[in-house]
């Protein structure tokens, strides 16, 4: 399978949520996505994601060294909470956020890689209780782009039904104009009085 993602350059009309990139990475994965994935779609370089989702997990380079230590931190207490087996792993927002603070030597504050956003949605991928309102207002979003893009659709479409109506009555208009006349109509006869 053949991924391509915009390169690190690439400019972007609107940044793309979490939740975009779970979405986009189920449809492309045909599973819902691990903290891993997201992670390395990212923040992993455009070389590594390719690889990484043609699965090729070795080696994989992120952007900045804080990303990679930070998943390696996650990776760890993933590590310490399940044991080696990767079939026992899960993904974990306690793992997450403990991992994060400790690599900076904290206790509590900014969690690396959740900025405002819900640390368990970025994470586990649904929604603590207190961003489901959010995570409303994202789908009620989503459903009035796909409207307007419905409605563009069917503008376009009468646009050209109206072209088309157009273009056959001027064909009509002028295959009437080229027609034969016949005879021109006899004279009125003069009356005699």
């Amino acid at each position: 399978m053949r991924v391509e993602f915009p390169s690190k350059n690439a400019s972007c009309d609107t940044i793309i949520g979490f939740d975009q990139h779970r979405r986009k990475l189920e449809k492309l994965i045909g599973k819902p996505p691990t903290q891993y994935d997201v992670f390395v779609k990212t923040h992993g370089t455009a070389e590594s994601k390719k690889k990484y989702f043609e699965g090729n997990h070795e080696n994989i380079e992120y952007y900045s060294q804080t990303a990679k230590e930070a998943l390696e931190g996650y990776l760890q207490g993933l590590v310490n909470k399940f044991g080696e087996d990767l079939s026992n792993r899960k993904d974990d927002v306690d793992v997450w956020e403990e991992s994060q603070l400790r690599r900076k030597g904290k206790k509590k504050g900014a969690i690396y890689g959740i900025g405002a956003s819900d640390i368990h949605f970025l994470v586990l991928g649904t929604p603590s209780s207190q961003s489901t309102q959010s995570t409303q207002s994202d789908s009620t979003q989503q459903e009035v782009d796909r409207l307007h893009a419905q409605v563009s659709v069917m503008e376009q479409q009468q646009q050209q039904q109206m072209k088309e109506q157009m273009e056959m009555v001027m064909r009509m208009i002028n295959m009437s104009g080229n027609q034969p006349r016949g005879p021109p109509p006899p004279p009125n006869p003069t009356e005699d009085n």
